[in-house]
């Protein structure tokens, strides 16, 4: 989910990465919040919510948070992907 503006146009290509990889992935193509994006995604039954921020945009990476453990990462797609075995 894009945390800004500037991270919207970012947000299609993540989502066709994860798909194409295999996982099932949604996410609002608007701007929002740290805590409503973690209210839909555990009650959507997510495994994992990824945010892409500005910072995260500009630096090629993701931030990742695994819903079952609570841990928070920033990584490249593509180490989230390899993480997930895809």
């Amino acid at each position: 989910m894009p945390l800004s503006e500037a991270a919207c146009p970012r947000v299609l290509p993540v989502l066709d990465a994860l798909r194409r990889a295999g996982m099932a992935a949604d996410s609002p193509l608007e701007p929002a919040g740290w805590k409503g994006a973690l209210k839909t995604a555990v009650r959507a039954g997510a495994s994992y919510l990824l945010v892409l921020g500005e910072e995260e945009d500009e630096a090629g990476m993701v931030e990742v948070k695994d819903l079952a453990t609570g841990l928070q990462t920033r990584m490249p797609l593509d180490a989230f992907l390899y993480r997930c075995g895809r």
